[in-house]
């Protein structure tokens, strides 16, 4: 991956931040996976969906760590293949 801006990596750890504060609340209603306590987040992937002014749709995908660096290709390649690959038991693999 390209070197980040300084700015691109507050957003990233930015990122980091809400989904380590908000994942235990995701877990109370069902919406995520258990993980044990005192967990902490190492690395991230999120797909997202865009809709351009003229209503074009696409996809995108991006990541980081929670030093607020950017994910390489393959540490995101290794995400989205455990996240649709995996075996899972019970969330922890």
């Amino acid at each position: 991956m390209p070197d980040l801006t300084p700015g691109e990596k507050r957003v990233i750890a930015a990122i980091a931040d809400a989904i380590q504060e908000a994942y235990p609340g995701m877990e109370d209603t069902g919406d995520a996976l258990p993980v044990p306590d005192g967990s902490v987040l190492v690395k991230f992937a999120v797909v997202t969906d865009w809709l351009s002014p003229d209503n074009q749709r696409f996809i995108a995908r991006t990541g980081g760590n929670s030093s607020g660096e950017g994910g390489t290709t393959w540490d995101l390649d290794g995400l989205f293949h455990e996240a649709l690959y995996g075996l899972w038991d019970g969330g922890v693999t």
